[in-house]
């Protein structure tokens, strides 16, 4: 495959910056992601360890959703 001329190509990890803002038609309150996550996936944890390290998560970082 070539390339365009004046592409060069560099070794290791790509770096991918998206700024924008996004109006979904339904919204979740952060509360409620960790329970209507695991039920709209169906995922089954009996120990409860996925859904607690997931609400540690949600309580812990600085994203919004």
């Amino acid at each position: 495959m070539k390339r365009p001329r004046g592409m060069l190509t560099h070794p290791g990890k790509a770096t991918i910056l998206a700024l924008g803002k996004a109006f979904p038609h339904q919204l979740v309150m952060q509360e409620f992601l960790v329970d209507g996550y695991f039920k709209n996936t169906n995922c089954d944890d009996p120990e409860l360890k996925l859904k607690l390290k997931l609400n540690q998560l949600c309580k812990t970082t600085t994203v919004k959703t």
